[in-house]
């Protein structure tokens, strides 16, 4: 049976990405696949949940709830619609922490207390709630956040925090500025972020980092060298499953919507430990990773469970599900991908 859901769940993502090549970033791909998966695959939704988010069949507690079904459908469509950014923002962000609810209502084996302690105030997939936990626990040395890759900062990782819970920190996009929140409109590369860095006056050792460009996060993470935040946040490519992959460095890199972007959670992974770092977390989808310094693991108490610490098929299996994932549409210019041990030449030097 099992070799059976997965072809089935391997045909209906199928139709996704192709609906989503022929015509791309439109509410009619949506309204196919929500058409072809209501008409074609009522009765096996449940099952093609069931093997998608639960690796151990065997476990009585992990079955989905009754409404699974439909809502995950409903979910499905929910949020890529949020983040195509077809709506506006004052309909997108409270149908995204709606969907987002929900899945947590569903989704029974997400129960670790990072999962269950996710919300979406203003965050995409629950980062919100992810941090309050986590920095409750740990503590904090000033409240300090770097974000970048935050449009216009409306919805972001660290608008809550500044909002709600007195934060402060510098923000920086390439197309955005507003002096009110330090927002700096700024082209985040490996070989200036530090400058940058020194430029906005951002201690060394501050709490938060959150890296979100859709292009070279890796290589700019790999390029943060002085400075030692408490906690990394970095968007991950659960499309590429547990492989080790990582998009070759291009400086003129622009995120054309497709499946090439960032690096796999075992890229990143590998790149934490090198840094010092331990993966603990992924949100709701495989959105996003937390990492936390290795100095301060034995303050996460049992907020993480221990088999999830620096174990990327723990983390993928466990809080992601099986896959495949992601409904980008495959890169049209077929570019190459290489490894997290993977050097650019013309990053030799930075990367001494």
């Amino acid at each position: 049976m099992q070799w059976f859901l997965d072809i089935w769940l391997r045909l209906m993502l199928g139709v996704l990405v192709a609906a989503y090549t022929v015509w791309p970033y439109s509410l009619l791909s949506l309204l196919i696949v929500w058409l072809f998966a209501t008409f074609f695959t009522p009765g096996l939704s449940a099952l093609v949940l069931f093997f998608k988010f639960n690796p151990k069949p065997d476990d009585p507690k992990i079955w989905p709830k009754p409404l699974a079904p439909m809502l995950h459908l409903v979910i499905l469509v929910g949020c890529r619609v949020c983040f195509r950014r077809n709506l506006p923002r004052s309909i997108s962000q409270p149908l995204n922490a709606l969907t987002h609810s929900i899945c947590k209502m569903l989704f029974e084996k997400r129960t670790t207390p990072l999962a269950l302690a996710e919300k979406c105030v203003f965050s995409q997939f629950g980062e919100d709630g992810v941090t309050e936990a986590l920095f409750a626990r740990i503590g904090h040395g000033g409240k300090y956040y770097v974000e970048f890759g935050t449009e216009d900062a409306t919805e972001c990782n660290t608008r809550y925090m500044r909002e709600k819970l007195g934060w402060k920190g510098l923000l920086m996009d390439g197309g955005y500025s507003e002096e009110g929140i330090n927002l700096q409109k700024e082209y985040i590369y490996p070989d200036n972020v530090e400058k940058l860095f020194a430029k906005y006056n951002v201690p060394e050792e501050f709490d938060y980092l959150v890296i979100d460009i859709d292009s070279n996060d890796f290589w700019v993470w790999k390029a943060i060298t002085k400075y030692k935040p408490r906690v990394v946040c970095m968007e991950t490519n659960a499309g590429w499953g547990l492989e080790d992959k990582v998009v070759k460095y291009d400086r003129d890199m622009v995120w054309n919507f497709s499946n090439y972007h960032g690096a796999s959670i075992t890229a990143f992974s590998n790149l934490a430990k090198e840094k010092g770092y331990s993966l603990i977390h992924c949100t709701m989808e495989g959105l996003n990773l937390f990492f936390v310094r290795d100095d301060l693991l034995d303050q996460l108490g049992d907020l993480v469970p221990k088999e999830l610490i620096n174990n990327p098929k723990e983390v993928y299996m466990r809080l992601i599900g099986p896959g495949p994932h992601g409904a980008h549409r495959p890169d049209p210019r077929g570019r190459d991908l290489v490894s997290s041990d993977y050097s650019p030449p013309e990053l030799k030097e930075l990367y001494k």
